[in-house]
C-alpha cells in the first residue's frame, strides 16, 4: 500500500470490523510519510476513512434486541466515534458501546466526550438515565 501511495496512486484497505485495519493499514503508511522519508505526493496524502458495515451493524443490533426480548446485555460496536452514534446504539438496545478505531482519530479523551455528550441527548429524548433508553426506540 505505501508503494502505491508514495507513487501518488491510490489505495484502498477493506477489512471486517474490529479486524484492525486502521492500525495495520492507515497509521504505518502515514507514518512511512513522515519528514525523513520525503514528501508526500504533490497534492498532498489524503486518507478516507469508511464504515461500510456500520448501517448492518446497527440493523443487527437490532435484530438480536428483537429476537432476545432485552434478556440478555448486548454490546453496540462498529462506527461509534460521537454521542449521537452511541445514543443510536443504545437506544436500538445496546447496555454498553465498545470504541476501537475512533479511538485513533480522537483520542482517549473519546470516551469522556461521549459521555458529556450523552446528557443532552438523555434530557432531549426525556429519559433519566441510560439504562431507560436501551432499546426504547
Amino acid at each position: 500500500m505505501l508503494a502505491k501511495a508514495e507513487a501518488g496512486r491510490h489505495a484502498l484497505l477493506v477489512a471486517d470490523t474490529g479486524a484492525g485495519k486502521t492500525l495495520a493499514g492507515f497509521l504505518p503508511t502515514l507514518c512511512d510519510f513522515a519528514p525523513s522519508r520525503g514528501a508526500p505526493p504533490a497534492d498532498g496524502l489524503h486518507t478516507l476513512y469508511v464504515s461500510p458495515l456500520k448501517a448492518l451493524a446497527l440493523q443487527r443490533l437490532r435484530d438480536f434486541r428483537k429476537a432476545t426480548g432485552g434478556a440478555i446485555p448486548l454490546v453496540g460496536v462498529g462506527g461509534i466515534a460521537s454521542a449521537a452514534d452511541a445514543w443510536e446504539r443504545i437506544r436500538a438496545g445496546a447496555s454498553l458501546v465498545q470504541l476501537y478505531s475512533a479511538l485513533v482519530y480522537e483520542g482517549p479523551g473519546l470516551g469522556a466526550r461521549i459521555a458529556r455528550g450523552l446528557i443532552p441527548l438523555m434530557q432531549r429524548d426525556g429519559f433519566a438515565s441510560i439504562a431507560e433508553a436501551v432499546g426504547s426506540e
